[in-house]
């Protein structure tokens, strides 16, 4: 697939085809990206707190959990408000609640935040796929979502 003018149902004036397919893959990637440069830390945390593995595997649990609920709960405010002012609410909350985890110095501050950092995530991937429904029809919505989810894989 390369990247054409015309492609689009609403052209892109700033970003361009390319730049607005790299922007959605960007986004779709938080998840990936907040859980796979997480796991290794994951034994080394337990002892940091000392605590169980198993109370350390919430950390991750609840991500996953609050990031399910956190779609659906902004994915409806971007179709209400729009997807620039849920984008960057988001994204504010999700850039605070990693900087309070890495500040944590007990294993239930680090999971609060772990909960916080789930639901300003999952703006980005809400408004993510909104962004695809909204440029791109048919066919090439479909190239368009398995290009991003190809890129977020590798």
């Amino acid at each position: 697939m390369h990247c054409s003018p015309g492609s689009t149902r609403k052209s892109q004036k700033y970003l361009g085809d390319c730049g607005l397919i790299a922007l959605i893959a960007l986004l779709s990637a938080f998840v990936p990206l907040s859980t796979d440069l997480y796991l290794p830390a994951l034994p080394g945390m337990g002892d940091y707190f000392g605590v169980s593995a198993s109370l350390t595997n919430l950390t991750l649990i609840l991500f996953f959990l609050f990031f399910s609920l956190g779609l659906l709960f902004w994915g409806s405010l971007s179709d209400k408000y729009g997807r620039r002012p849920v984008l960057l609410v988001g994204l504010a909350l999700y850039i605070a609640a990693s900087a309070g985890c890495a500040a944590s110095l007990a294993i239930w501050h680090l999971i609060a935040f772990r909960i916080l950092q789930a639901v300003g995530g999952s703006a980005a991937a809400a408004v993510a796929t909104a962004m695809v429904k909204d440029v791109y029809d048919g066919r090439k919505r479909e190239s368009v979502l398995a290009l991003v989810q190809s890129m977020v894989v590798i």
